[in-house]
């Protein structure tokens, strides 16, 4: 880490740690010391300077800490900073998000040591509706980020995550490079996509770039469709579908998994995206194979670290006739919380640590670590106190703008994940063309029809209220 990720805050205590003090003796200097340790055991660590009893709970010196969000290197980078300034062991179970909740529900059953996890933002009703989070309202962090991050966590008026990390929104990243090639505008419809993916395949180019064998990241591709064949109200619709009240069959719907499918059927994806990771769709679309990628604006940065200088990001194009391309996204990408079944011994310890990682000055002190992992996670955030910093990059200003113009939340976020589960599913075999859209609309309701059979009630919880 750099200097200034090595952030020193006033008062913060260093919990002192005795390895070789023998148990035997009597003398009275070494109980003095024997005293000032359980003094210390019985000090809630605070960073902004402060220490508080904890009712005689002895301060843990370890805690476990599951990431959706962060990779590895940045949660191992976090781990040895905070352990240095505290004394608390940080041990670091990190996931890719598709993989998180499984890895989380093994080790759970399984009886290992559970504490502080950043959950990817769409997981969190999840994990609450299932009781395996705590009320997070008092807790250190709360009080730091802007009301749309409060306001996403928020159930029956019960907040039950931190926002993390700053809000995201999907768009078009264009290579004008080879846009402005091959004709100078960039495209706002379907028939400019078209017209452009006609003069790419031409010269062997990609008028899309996608790894389309995560398929994790398909359903965004279905949100914009539905942003626009729903007349702008995909989440009143989903809503709807999730209480019975209308069908993933309807006509609204079968349209934009149609959309997706004519994509395909056009050849507007790169060959093989069905068959290439995340990794390898970007690649495709940094080599200069293609003119697009859809993506979310985290990828921002990676792009922007691979070369990538001319570049603009645009909102999905139109994609119905007098439609308007909305905008889905979410004002917190991620939030720390805590296990609902956390060991009590450990509770203050995994308080210090949320409360370590959402102050001001360690964001900041994110924004120039050696970790490009720590970079990325703290380049927007949620906490107002945390501004843009000057020489903003174009294309994270252009993602402020597409969040001020947030109309509507990522649907999955309020989804239950046997409907996320089965959408992913779905969209891949759809644009493999091995389903028709009518069959996709179909599956979606097949299991839909069965939740609600068994007894799903979508407003058993209400977001925000």
């Amino acid at each position: 880490m750099k200097k200034t990720m090595k952030i020193i805050m006033s008062g913060l205590l260093t919990i002192t740690l005795l390895a070789g003090m023998t148990a035997c003796g009597g003398n009275g200097q070494q109980k003095k010391e024997t005293d000032s340790v359980q003094k210390s055991n019985n000090t809630e660590v605070n960073v902004q300077g402060n220490t508080e009893p904890s009712d005689n709970t002895e301060m843990a010196k370890e805690i476990d800490f599951y990431s959706s969000i962060l990779k590895e290197e940045g949660c191992l980078a976090i781990a040895k900073e905070f352990e240095e300034k505290t004394g608390i062991k940080v041990n670091v179970h990190s996931y890719d998000s598709a993989d998180f909740v499984q890895a989380f529900m093994v080790a759970a059953n399984g009886g290992s040591p559970i504490d502080v996890m950043l959950l990817n933002g769409q997981d969190v009703r999840y994990f609450m509706k299932n009781n395996l989070i705590q009320e997070m309202d008092g807790k250190p962090g709360a009080d730091r980020v802007n009301q749309g991050a409060v306001d996403q966590y928020t159930y029956n008026g019960k907040l039950y995550a931190i926002g993390s990390k700053g809000g995201n929104s999907s768009g078009i990243y264009a290579n004008m490079d080879i846009i402005n090639q091959y004709g100078g505008k960039a495209p706002e419809n379907m028939e400019d996509l078209r017209e452009l993916n006609a003069k790419l395949k031409a010269d062997g180019l990609s008028l899309f770039a996608f790894g389309g064998g995560n398929k994790y990241m398909w359903p965004m591709w279905y949100f914009s469709c539905i942003g626009q064949t729903t007349d702008g109200k995909p989440i009143e619709r989903t809503e709807e579908i999730l209480t019975g009240k209308a069908k993933f069959t309807d006509a609204d719907s079968v349209e934009a998994f149609q959309v997706l499918r004519t994509f395909a059927e056009e050849e507007m994806f790169q060959p093989g995206f069905n068959g290439t990771d995340s990794d390898g769709g970007k690649a495709v679309f940094v080599n200069g194979q293609a003119a697009l990628f859809y993506g979310g604006t985290w990828e921002i940065t990676g792009f922007l670290e691979a070369g990538m200088e001319n570049l603009d990001l645009l909102p999905f194009p139109i994609i119905k006739e007098g439609a308007k391309s909305i905008q889905t996204g979410n004002a917190s990408d991620g939030a720390w919380t805590i296990y609902s079944k956390i060991d009590p011994s450990r509770q203050s310890a995994a308080e210090a640590f949320i409360d370590y990682m959402t102050t001001d000055e360690v964001i900041e002190g994110f924004r120039t670590s050696d970790s490009a992992d720590l970079r990325d996670y703290a380049r927007v955030s949620c906490n107002p106190n945390v501004p843009l910093p000057e020489g903003t990059d174009k294309l994270t200003e252009k993602q402020m703008d597409f969040l001020e113009t947030m109309t509507f939340t990522h649907p999955d976020w309020i989804y239950p994940p046997e409907i996320t589960t089965a959408l992913q599913d779905n969209l891949q075999a759809l644009t493999g063309l091995q389903i028709t859209a009518e069959e996709a609309a179909q599956e979606m309701q097949k299991v839909m029809d069965e939740l609600l059979a068994n007894g799903y009630d979508y407003n058993e919880v209400e977001q925000g209220n």
